[in-house]
């Protein structure tokens, strides 16, 4: 074992002793408040106060004052008894992890003996302590909104923008938000874009931080989202459901509705409740939900009728002389998903432990457009695991102090390729295994697409790479946490991150390449040697870490080993409560260490008589060490007004999916002389400054108004840069340069619930700029003339510049309405809306050009980058639901509708018309008189146009039913 391995562990030893000696949790918020007489107002010193069904309580000091620390997020009873007076009982306080929840009690003087005095809180509208923006989404809320998903819930917060499934916080680029559950990160170690799902049902709270976080968070520059699940009760409690669109048919509508099913059958089950024979202090939960989806992503527009096969394909001109289209389910778009989370709680005195872990699966099919009408069989197929498992827990070292600690795992494996040949690289094209593959000696040659079908790919042709991950993660994370007075909460941790990261991809050329070397070999009577097998994987692009050069094997150590990058952080902060002011003071220090070897010279590079490259080219793997304040004020001018101010640095590592370098990959780059993007082992970390100022203000008993500014300045940013003149030859490589800036103004309105009906309203205006949208944004440039390579700011992709989200919900009452057969069946009729809108994404205008016979070299711009924006769009969702009580069981029968008005939402637009399915080749003299020329073609132009990808969500409809007991 080498030096590297024996401290990694060492490492993890240290932490799992740790972590077995208990000093361990994370994610818990405080209560704290003034216990005072009733009715003269006189503090009261020594009151017990406590929370019901736990052993979190303390006294009140000198001042009436009292802290309790160390609470999980969740709703409770609020305790407090003093001799000579009433015990009080203050029900549904609600906690959030990381804030402090205020709970003031009054107590009246004891007339009557065993006299209790119940009090039932309302939420309050504004926090008083928050620095920062936070939005909180609580269990109760999730379960009636017309919408599913973690990810699709954050999308609709103020400064969150979705673009093709990414999503941008704040003008952020998408693997710039970190998605954390029960602790565990569940971004992928490799490309940092969050991976995985968890079922509605499982979950407590969504706490999401639109940038401003403290010092505790780090490695990720644009937000955080922390959920919470839930965990057993002193009672057992099952629950269940069932959704499923199933009466409507797959591609004929029915009823005059216009609306499809889409495959979608959900089955969710949830058991929890005290674990026997352990007096109530060990309690668990168990959920599992199962998707299946025929459609995984249902689109606005059709897709193309799939043809069978049919050899000839020169007479499908004949026989299909215009495409058909297919509305409702597009073929091979299917998706299996199994999620199941389970915990164990326990609390013992003064330690509270909880276990648990996490499980995602899916099977599914990529619908691509090319490939619709004669070649649907393949869609490329992927395959994905993940598998959690954490351990929290925590020990009171004092009624003013306690230590934290989290240890998790997180794992990831996943697969993505042709369905056909899969993994069988050598027989990728082979012609005895794939129809229609052009029969050569060395194979090699694909199946042509016809321009008469502008190109739809034909019979046989298959997905031409093949991607595999394999990778893991352990997260250790100590903290301490000491309650100074009442005024400073002092807090203090370190954290580290150890991954293990293996990938392997390869492209079909090694098909071709294996088959020349058998037959080279042939030549002279004998079998290809293994390196000239190698080889001829190399010239496939085989690009392994992990794996051998072949794919088959894992390795662990040589130039191919597996990735081990390491981040050890260390942060303080204090958190003063002052009666006027609340200042949360921080710092957090980064150490991370890429463990890549650097290359000393990028623009000489020099290759041994093996076409190797020289070990005088590498240098020693860089380590970055980066500090970063952080500042957060809260003003509580009054009980109903409370201004914030934040100021943070933030920085997070370059992506490994464009740092990690196979340099067998870098080899053939730099030989064969293509023009490839190739990843940079010396990239340094991405950079942000962030501040933001906001303030909230109470209207009433019932409703709030919140207004947050920001801005921000992004430098570091990866792009794609040219390397001319490098020796021995020009090649691609990614590089730090790219920057940004950010701002936008976020307003909310709440309405908790009167009269029936409660609200949330926000509406956000953005603009982000920036020199690059993503990595790839250059790559044209890159290619054609990377000297005018941007250098000013201009709108990103993701720029929306408005954004909103109205989100009502009505309930009515048991006893509402009229009395029909002794019962009301008005009452307990619950109808949530969901209403979006955003303006649409930025885009660059062109001059008209054919999309499919032009090619990029002829796309000329018409304005300056991203002048101009798309249609914009919106959507109303609702759900509908009445909640039936039999016994002690609760039925909850709802219709669940999609985009009610079945509203055309565009996901990716033409440059020279803006529209999703016309790029404006026909209005010019060339493709009208081609559009003469080839009037079957020009229909099957149109259609190849109309992605059906290029739309959003249609009309759904659905019908679910929820059981709990």
């Amino acid at each position: 074992m080498n030096k590297s391995g024996r401290f990694s562990f060492c490492l993890d030893l240290l932490m799992l002793i740790l972590l077995l000696s208990g000093l361990v949790f994370g994610q818990s918020g405080k209560i704290r408040g003034i216990v005072t007489e009733a009715k003269a107002g006189h503090i009261l010193m020594g009151a017990n106060v406590f929370i019901r069904g736990t052993r979190l309580g303390t006294a009140t000091n000198e001042n009436g004052e009292y802290v309790i620390l160390n609470v999980p997020p969740g709703r409770y009873d609020v305790v407090a008894t003093f001799m000579g007076y009433q015990q009080v009982t203050v029900e549904n306080i609600i906690v959030t992890h990381h804030l402090s929840t205020y709970c003031d009690i009054e107590m009246p003087r004891m007339i009557l003996e065993a006299q209790e005095v119940v009090v039932v809180a309302e939420r309050p509208l504004i926090d008083q302590n928050a620095t920062n923006d936070i939005k909180v989404i609580r269990t109760e809320n999730l379960e009636h909104l017309p919408i599913r998903g973690f990810g699709n819930i954050i999308a609709a917060q103020g400064g969150a923008v979705e673009d093709q499934g990414y999503l941008h916080v704040r003008g952020g680029r998408h693997d710039e938000v970190a998605f954390y559950l029960d602790g565990v990160l569940m971004n992928n170690p490799y490309t940092r874009i969050r991976t995985g799902a968890v079922s509605d049902m499982a979950l407590e709270e969504i706490a999401f931080q639109p940038g401003g976080m403290d010092a505790e968070y780090g490695g990720f520059n644009s937000g955080i989202v922390s959920m919470t699940t839930k965990t057993g009760g002193n009672r057992y409690t099952v629950s269940g459901e069932v959704v499923t669109d199933a009466f409507l048919d797959d591609h004929q509508a029915r009823w005059g509705l216009d609306t499809y099913s889409y495959g979608y059958h959900l089955y969710n089950a949830s058991f929890s409740g005290p674990v026997p024979k352990t007096g109530g202090m060990l309690k668990f939960f168990v959920n599992a939900e199962y998707l299946d989806q025929k459609d995984r992503s249902p689109r606005w527009g059709p897709s193309v009728k799939p043809v069978s096969f049919h050899e000839n394909i020169d007479s499908l001109i004949r026989i299909c002389p215009e495409p058909t289209p297919l509305y409702g389910v597009k073929p091979n778009n299917r998706t299996r998903n199994l999620t199941g989370t389970a915990n164990l709680k326990y609390r013992f005195k003064n330690i509270q432990f909880k276990a648990g872990g996490h499980y995602f699966s899916r099977d599914y099919r990529d619908y691509i457009h090319a490939r619709a009408p004669f070649n649907a069989a393949h869609m490329p197929k992927g395959m994905e695991d993940i598998y959690t498992g954490y351990i929290e827990a925590v020990v009171m070292i004092a009624d003013n102090a306690f230590l934290e600690m989290n240890a998790n795992y997180y794992q990831r494996d996943w697969e993505y390729g042709d369905p056909v040949i899969w993994d069988d690289f050598e027989n990728w094209t082979n012609p005895e295994l794939i129809p229609n593959i052009q029969q050569t000696d060395a194979w090699g040659i694909l199946p042509a697409a016809k321009r008469e079908f502008v190109y739809f790919e034909t019979f046989g042709y298959p997905q031409t790479w093949f991607y595999r991950e394999n990778m893991h993660r352990s997260h250790y994370k100590l903290d301490g946490t000491w309650q100074i007075h009442q005024t400073h909460e002092l807090r203090t941790g370190a954290e580290i991150f150890t991954n293990m990261i293996r990938f392997y991809e390869i492209g079909a050329q090694v098909s071709g390449a294996v088959r020349q070397a058998y037959l080279d070999a042939a030549t002279e009577y004998r079998e290809p040697t293994r390196q000239e097998i190698s080889e001829a994987y190399k010239s496939g692009y085989a690009n392994p870490a992990g794996w051998d050069i072949f794919g088959r094997h894992r390795i662990n150590s040589g130039e191919n080993a597996p990735r081990q990058p390491k981040t050890v952080s260390f942060y303080i902060k204090d958190k003063m409560e002052f009666d006027d002011m609340v200042l949360n003071l921080g710092v957090r220090i980064d150490h991370i260490t890429v463990d890549q070897k650097g290359i000393a010279d990028p623009y000489h590079i020099t290759l041994d008589t093996l076409g190797m490259i020289a070990g005088e080219n590498f240098t020693r793997a860089p380590v970055y060490n980066e500090i970063n304040p952080r500042l957060g004020i809260a003003f509580p001018v009054t009980d109903r007004t409370v201004f914030h101010l934040q100021y943070g640095k933030y920085t997070q590592p370059a992506p490994y999916q464009l740092t990690y370098i196979s340099w067998e990959d870098f080899e053939t780059a730099l030989t064969s002389g293509n023009f490839t993007d190739n990843a940079n082992p010396n990239l340094k970390p991405v950079k942000t400054t962030s501040y933001e100022v906001g303030f909230e203000q109470q209207i009433g008993e019932n409703a709030s108004l919140g207004m947050t500014a920001y801005y921000k300045e992004v430098r570091d940013q990866i792009f794609l840069n040219n390397r001319i003149g490098a020796s021995p030859r020009s090649y691609t490589m990614y590089d730090n340069g790219d920057f940004g800036n950010v701002k936008g103004f976020s307003f909310d309105f709440s309405l908790r619930r009167t009269h029936r009906v409660m609200a949330d309203i926000n509406y956000t205006i953005q603009w982000a700029n920036g020199t690059g949208s993503d990595p790839a944004t250059q790559y044209h440039i890159a290619w054609h003339n990377p000297e005018e390579r941007p250098t000013y700011v201009a709108p990103l992709d993701y720029d929306q510049r408005h954004t909103a989200t109205i989100n009502i919900d009505f309930r009515t009452l048991a006893k509402d309405g009229p009395k029909l057969w002794g019962g009301y069946p008005l009452g307990r009729l619950g109808v949530n809306l969901w209403y979006t809108y955003g303006s649409g994404l930025a885009y660059t205008p062109e001059q008209p050009v054919s999309m499919i016979f032009g090619g990029t070299a002829s796309r000329i711009p018409e304005g300056a980058i991203n002048s101009a924006h798309w249609a914009p769009a919106s959507s109303l969702n609702i759900r509908v639901d009445k909640e039936i009580q039999v016994g002690h069981f609760s039925f909850n029968p709802f219709l669940w509708i999609i985009n009610l008005f079945n509203s055309r939402k565009f996901a990716r637009v033409y440059p020279a018309t803006g529209l999703p399915s016309n790029d404006g080749w026909f209005s010019t003299n060339e493709g009208q008189h081609w559009a003469e020329d080839n009037p079957e073609a020009a229909q099957w132009y149109d259609f190849r146009l109309a992605d059906p990808e290029n739309y959003g969500e249609p009309r759904q409809i659905r019908l679910g039913l929820r059981v709990e007991y």
